[in-house]
């Protein structure tokens, strides 16, 4: 199998965080859940995925260095 890539899915807070304050290629630390998919793309060929279900997340690439948790982000 080739052409692995990896996903993080957040939800919630945590996910409307990570849209309002990340853009590509920000540096974020994730802790959370791996699971691996594999599947056949269209042209025959075999791939996986491996994806992250965040827990939380610290963003890296910002001056406050902060953790952003699910459970502490306020409504």
């Amino acid at each position: 199998m080739t052409n692995a890539s990896t996903t993080v899915v957040a939800w919630e807070n945590l996910a409307e965080n990570c849209a309002k304050f990340l853009e590509k290629g920000s540096k974020v630390f994730v802790t959370g859940s791996l699971y691996t998919k594999n599947f056949t793309a269209e042209d025959g060929s075999k791939k996986f995925a491996i994806e992250v279900s965040a827990d939380d997340i610290q963003f890296l690439s910002s001056n406050q260095n902060t953790a952003v948790k699910d459970s502490e982000v306020q409504p």
